[in-house]
């Protein structure tokens, strides 16, 4: 009987067949319980490698010497056990179709009851044998192999590499040591690749390179990788997903850790620590279902393109030049999760044309170092996404930067703290807008902006494009502004603002406004809002003249804003103040239940002025419904100089007051009327500018423009 083959009736079971044979031949029982036997089954043998002895013929107690004589002698279905041996086996090995290779490291009885066999007289289990080979991958993967126990030295070339169809492929407590080479390189490769326990680690080549190729790869080990690339994946299939990835640049400059290129299959990290990548860390082009969870990613993204044109202009410009800690361009559905990034010398989430984006328990701490750099930066963010429980702090510009030119997206942004920028380059906490055909809304809630040179929250539309936007119970504190809201060209901007609590700003907490040239709309209700501290001299706004409320026009679009239920102290400016002017502007706005108090400046102006008109030459219009009867009087309380003054200022323009219908030339009746609809506040109407062509009109309420 040659070593290292069974009987063919072996499989029977037969206990006298077992006893027979020779002790010092390993003995094999295929397991008759397994019904029908595996392919091959007949003629599986177990081979062995001991390079402590002289060549043998592959028994048990005769190894083979290397693992050429086992890739000689085997055949499909085999298993070839190594010892541990002394030093490294060289010159790798090609396994065969559905061949098992054991290192002394594991256990040789579960890889002979996968292949349906028992052995008599088991190999104790020992150290880990150490396979290197530099001429050609250590090993070489078949179909459907079997891997474990087992130490690999990647030097000149990798350790394992595999191509074609890979059937069900297992690793099982391997350690790949990547020193020059790489430790996985998987090309036009099929099936399904499984790895659990062990390691993959070193310095100078990437742990997994995946060309081409379906199927799965699940790497259950960590990968820990210095001075190279970690992982790259370059038009694929594979879903690819990975328990955890370390990679640091410490004595060259790498310029990425993980890099996916058209990667179609989908693509997860649950774990792991990204230092000192000089490009873009984590780099997701063109691909598709992209999980990034619990990573951490510290002091990446060197400088790239010229922060102008990484995100000085989303409208004109694009973002495709920027260096970041995550970049995405081109990606369908992604989810970043407990990510950590402290320093990024660019951007530290970059996306562009990506759809179906979730941020949620995301840390990112100093972002940029000049301005136009944010922590998130979005050209074009389509479909549904959302950004939740995520902190926010000391980015050169923004927190967070959207801008959509085309197609229509949803954003959720909720329960953040989203601040803390640069003092010298710091802007908005977030900034949204729209231009081009792009459709999109955009819902923030529950969130805290504090600190930021800009608006805690501004939103842009322009173009022909279309945008919704509802801020509510949210926290403004020591912003430039709190919210800024902006309509121009033939765009239409809807909004709510609600319930938000605002204090500590520098220009007025909430403006909504349309810029010149306009033919389109804004409107929308600014309701139950908190802004200023009582007894806090300007904790509303202070700047000499900073307004609360600011609803202004320009242009020839129509403005619409239903102000109520708010309260409003410590303003040094006027705590609501509407205008229109500079064109044709048509402006309808309610003002009802509001509590206006503590005027923050000595020389206080009026509590509430409205204005129809800025030059001769105006035409604008204005409809205001102020105050009514109960609750929708606003009450205004402190050394306001008037409670409500309205002014039409030019014989063209024109100024509707609602509920009135008395002599629009008679100042006194307007005051009363007024006066009257809130609480008995003092009202100041004035008609400026040739006073003998210009009234004010009166009729019922102002409606609200759709």
């Amino acid at each position: 009987m040659p070593a290292g083959t069974w009987p063919a009736d072996a499989h029977s079971g037969r206990i006298p067949l077992f006893r027979r044979l020779p002790l010092h031949l390993a003995t094999l029982i295929f397991l008759s319980s397994l019904g029908s036997p595996p392919v091959h089954a007949s003629e599986r043998r177990v081979w062995f490698v001991d390079n402590v002895r002289s060549n043998g013929d592959g028994s048990r107690s005769s190894p083979f010497a290397n693992l050429s004589a086992a890739e000689s002698a085997s055949g499909e279905g085999d298993v070839i056990f190594v010892f541990e041996g002394s030093g490294p086996y060289r010159g790798g090995i090609h396994l065969k179709k559905d061949q098992a290779l054991v290192g002394q490291g594991a256990p040789l009885d579960e890889a002979l009851r996968a292949a349906g066999m028992i052995l008599a007289d088991l190999p104790k289990p020992g150290g880990k044998p150490t396979l290197e080979s530099e001429d050609s991958a250590s090993i070489v993967l078949a179909s459907a192999n079997r891997v474990e126990g087992l130490a690999l030295r990647a030097t000149r070339s990798p350790a394992i590499a595999g191509t074609g169809d890979g059937g069900n492929t297992l690793f099982h407590d391997v350690a790949v040591v990547i020193a020059g080479g790489d430790a996985i390189v998987l090309d036009q490769r099929s099936g399904s690749l499984r790895w659990s326990g062990g390691s993959i680690a070193g310095s100078g080549g990437a742990a997994l390179r995946i060309a081409g190729g379906s199927g799965e790869v699940t790497i259950g080990a960590s990968i820990e990788v210095r001075d190279s690339i970690a992982v790259r994946v370059s038009h694929s299939a594979v879903a690819l997903t990975l328990d955890s990835v370390s990679a640091r640049s410490v004595t060259r400059p790498v310029e990425n850790a993980i890099t996916l290129q058209n990667a179609a299959g989908g693509f997860t990290l649950s774990g792991g620590t990204i230092e000192k990548m000089s490009g873009r860390s984590i780099s997701v082009i063109d691909s598709e279902r992209v999980t990034i969870k619990n990573v951490r990613l510290i002091e990446n993204a060197a400088n790239g393109v010229s922060a102008d044109a990484c995100g000085g202009d989303l409208i004109v410009g694009d973002n495709a030049g920027c260096n970041a800690a995550i970049y995405l361009q081109n990606v369908r559905g992604v989810t970043i999760d407990g990510v950590r990034i402290d320093g990024t010398a660019q951007i530290g989430i970059n996306g562009m044309n990506v759809s179906d984006v979730t941020v949620t328990n995301a840390e990112i701490t100093n972002a940029g170092n000049e301005a136009h750099e944010h922590a998130m930066q979005f050209r074009d963010l389509l479909g549904t996404s959302k950004f939740a429980n995520c902190k926010v702090r000391q980015s050169a510009e923004r927190a967070l930067s959207i801008e959509n030119g085309g197609g229509e997206g949803s954003i959720e942004i909720a329960d953040s703290s989203l601040g803390e920028s640069s003092p010298k380059t710091g802007n908005q906490g977030v900034l949204v807008g729209v231009h081009g055909d792009g459709r999109l809304s955009v819902h923030m809630r529950h969130c805290t902006l504090s600190g930021n040179g800009g608006a805690g929250f501004q939103a842009t539309s322009t173009d022909r494009g279309a945008m919704t936007v509802d801020v509510e119970d949210d926290i403004f504190a020591d912003n430039g502004a709190a919210i800024a809201l902006v309509g121009q060209q033939q765009s239409v901007l809807r909004y709510t603002i609600a319930r938000n609590t605002i204090s500590g700003n520098r220009t007025a907490p909430i403006s909504v406004s349309m810029a010149k040239p306009s033919s389109g709309l804004v409107s929308g209700t600014i309701s139950d809002n908190t802004i200023g501290r009582a007894g806090i001299t300007g904790s509303g706004a202070h700047c000499g003249t900073c307004n609360g409320i600011v609803i202004w026009a320009i242009g020839d679009g129509r403005l619409g804003a239903a102000i109520t239920g708010n309260t409003i102290r410590q303003v040094d400016g006027p705590a609501v103040r509407v205008g229109a002017g500079d064109g044709s502007a048509t402006i309808d706005v309610t003002i009802t239940g509001n509590r206006i108090s503590e005027p923050a400046s000595d020389a206080a102006p009026s509590a509430i002025r409205i204005q129809s008109g800025t030059s001769s030459t105006d035409t604008a219009a204005v409809c205001a419904s102020v105050g009514g009867p109960g609750a929708l009087a606003n009450q205004i309380r402190g050394g306001w100089a008037s409670g409500i003054e309205v002014v039409n200022r030019f014989p063209r323009t024109t100024f509707r007051v609602a509920g009135y219908h008395g002599d629009g030339k008679s100042l006194s009746a307007v005051a009363a009327h007024l006066s009257a609809a809130n609480g008995n506040a003092q009202a100041k109407p004035a008609l400026t500018k040739a006073p003998e062509g210009n009234a004010f009109s009166g009729g019922d309420g102002c409606p609200m423009p759709q």
